[in-house]
């Protein structure tokens, strides 16, 4: 009898904890009763250093949309709002969970004789032990069929002498089903909010891909007008360079006599507007080369911050005659 109650209970926490795939793992333990933190950690730029030439940072716009989908915060920051609807999913199952309880308790007693006249007979003195044991599992399917398995035992004994010992056992099984005939019947009723929380993670999965579209177009805008900064910038120096070219000259006709001292200034004041151009093409320059550092994540490593960048993308367009 006793072994036939020790193969029943064993067989229903069996079937109670099949339903945990990490049972009987030592991982079960730590999911189940370890405090849950969530923790989202970025992680450092990778590959950064594989484009450093002699120095430089030399980017092509395909190493450097590389690095961008690597490194970009931005990026990694939306990769993490499908979390949500994803977990929503396991939550909208969370109604078909199993349900397992076990209780066991234990009581011990002893009855002295209550009547003077009894203090020296021994079978007098009534010891009991009991001993009860509940397990149960419960859960509810899809189709709307909930069942329920419990199984009840006790163990009893009771002495009054060293020769009377009495021991006794009692164990019962009962199996409940219960199926909705109109509410909750059927798996497509049932899984709706299931179905509900897949729709969401998609119609996420595609905002996702349409944000981080969005922001690949940025950082491969970023990289353009670095391109145009520095093109802009090798413009502005030449044209410096043609207007301290042409007050030279008009320096030189100056001190020969060919020219009045009035004339002198209006050479003077475009080299100046040129050296203010150059300057102010200089400070966009290492506004966007930041922003490219921004979007490879090159501003989080120290090693790389400080080096200038390059960008090897050309801009010639070749003759116009080759142009449509």
């Amino acid at each position: 009898m006793l072994l036939r109650t020790l193969l029943t209970g064993i067989l229903l926490t069996a079937g109670a904890f099949a339903q945990v795939s990490s049972f009987p793992k030592p991982s079960y333990f730590r999911e189940t009763f370890q405090k849950t933190r969530t923790n989202v950690e970025l992680q450092n730029p990778v590959k950064l250093k594989d484009f450093v030439v002699s120095g430089k940072l030399e980017l092509s716009l395909r190493h450097y949309l590389e690095l961008v989908m690597a490194n970009n915060t931005d990026i990694q920051i939306q990769l993490l709002t499908v979390e949500i609807p994803r977990s929503n999913i396991q939550a909208a199952m969370g109604i078909w969970d199993p349900t397992a309880r076990a209780s066991f308790n234990t009581t011990r007693s002893t009855s002295l004789p209550t009547s003077p006249l009894d203090t020296n007979n021994v079978n007098a003195t009534l010891k009991s032990l009991t001993q009860p044991f509940n397990l149960s599992y419960t859960q509810r399917l899809d189709t709307g069929l909930q069942y329920s398995a419990t199984f009840s035992g006790s163990k009893t004994s009771s002495s009054n002498s060293r020769s009377s010992y009495i021991k006794q056992y009692n164990s019962g099984l009962a199996l409940n089903l219960q199926q909705p005939l109109l509410r909750d019947r059927g798996r497509f009723v049932n899984r709706i909010p299931v179905m509900a929380a897949q729709s969401n993670l998609k119609v996420a999965e595609f905002n996702l891909r349409d944000r981080v579209l969005t922001l690949v177009q940025t950082a491969e805008a970023a990289y353009w007008n670095v391109v145009s900064a520095r093109e802009t910038l090798r413009v502005q120096e030449k044209a410096r360079d043609t207007a301290k070219t042409y007050l030279d000259f008009m320096q030189q006709q100056l001190d020969l006599g060919a020219l009045s001292p009035l004339d002198i200034f209006n050479p003077k004041q475009r080299l100046a507007a040129a050296e203010v151009a150059v300057s102010q093409a200089k400070f966009l320059l290492a506004q966007t080369q930041d922003a490219i550092r921004h979007q490879i994540g090159a501003d989080l490593d120290p090693a790389v911050r400080i080096l200038p960048v390059v960008l090897t993308e050309p801009v010639d367009l070749g003759p116009a005659e080759s142009m449509t």
